[in-house]
């Protein structure tokens, strides 16, 4: 059966296992980058929330040759397993102070998310754009967001310039910061490969090419944003006494990289563009552009 066949048996088949207990409703849900994705929520009548079961790749399953019942039985256990994690006061969302803890931001392409940033607030940031939502950790431990639009500022009472100020005080705290020589991570990686001396020579052949550092939070995702931390490129950029190219390498992290006078600005952008286009996800793509962190300035701008 077609795609769109697959999601409306589904959605019936799901209806019929769950009974009169719950409600289940297939939304289209806009991701990064002006992906679109459908959704499965069986809504449990004693509860305001549930998790969200996309169907994209269970389509995928189902050309695989797996079947439809047990595609149905793996949503059904995934509800259950996830659901038991959403247990917030139902009046938590509609208290401002109850949330200003939790909201945070990140950073996403401008031109790829215009559909979106329709619907959310979001500060310009060169070609990228800074956007909120709730950062919450839930009873197992487990990290979950959930997007802030604008219909949340008017239930608040509030504006984007508000909440821009409490995220940028909050993301750093709630998220932490991971920037580390991108050597210390591959031996992190590849720990038991340490002893193999082809590996060593590796990494010896990494230190005297150009250092490269990741720059994300402690969660690695979405610390892309941690670029905008207040101090931590001019702290480093001062320290070494160098100006810093800054690569995108997903909304997840970016690459940060000591300026030489030997760098061509050109070839990497065009690095940057290949590695989106081959190896990178299209909703964690966040930019084909290059930056400079200026220390003299403490500044970030696109480079020429």
């Amino acid at each position: 059966m077609g795609y769109e066949e697959f999601v409306a048996f589904i959605k019936e088949k799901v209806s019929q296992t769950v009974g009169k207990e719950g409600y289940v409703a297939v939304n289209k849900i806009m991701k990064n980058n002006g992906v679109e994705l459908d959704g499965i929520v069986i809504m449990n009548t004693n509860r305001i929330l549930s998790p969200t079961i996309y169907l994209n790749e269970f389509y995928e399953k189902y050309q695989a040759g797996i079947s439809t019942d047990n595609i149905v039985d793996e949503i059904i256990s995934l509800h259950n397993e996830n659901s038991c994690t959403l247990k917030i006061d139902p009046d938590f969302f509609k208290s401002f102070e109850k949330i200003k803890p939790y909201i945070a931001y990140k950073i996403v392409n401008y031109e790829q998310n215009k559909k979106l940033l329709e619907k959310v607030p979001y500060k310009n940031f060169l070609d990228l754009a800074i956007v909120f939502y709730l950062s919450l950790e839930m009873d197992n431990g487990e990290n979950v967001s959930a997007l802030i639009y604008n219909s949340h500022l008017e239930t608040w009472g509030t504006d984007q310039a508000t909440i821009y100020k409490i995220a940028k005080e909050n993301t750093p705290k709630l998220l932490g910061c991971d920037f580390r020589n991108m050597k210390e991570i591959l031996c992190e990686v590849f720990a038991e490969q340490m002893q193999d001396e082809e590996f060593a020579d590796f990494l010896r052949d990494c230190e005297r090419q150009v250092p490269m550092y990741i720059l994300t939070n402690k969660m690695r995702t979405n610390g892309a944003i941690a670029m905008l931390y207040r101090n931590v490129l001019k702290e480093f950029a001062n320290n070494i006494k160098k100006d810093l190219y800054i690569l995108p390498s997903s909304v997840h992290e970016v690459i940060v990289i000591p300026k030489e006078e030997d760098m061509d600005s050109e070839t990497l952008t065009k690095m940057v563009r290949e590695v989106n286009q081959e190896e990178v996800s299209k909703t964690e793509v966040l930019s084909d552009s290059v930056y400079i962190y200026d220390k003299e300035n403490d500044e970030i701008k696109i480079a020429e």
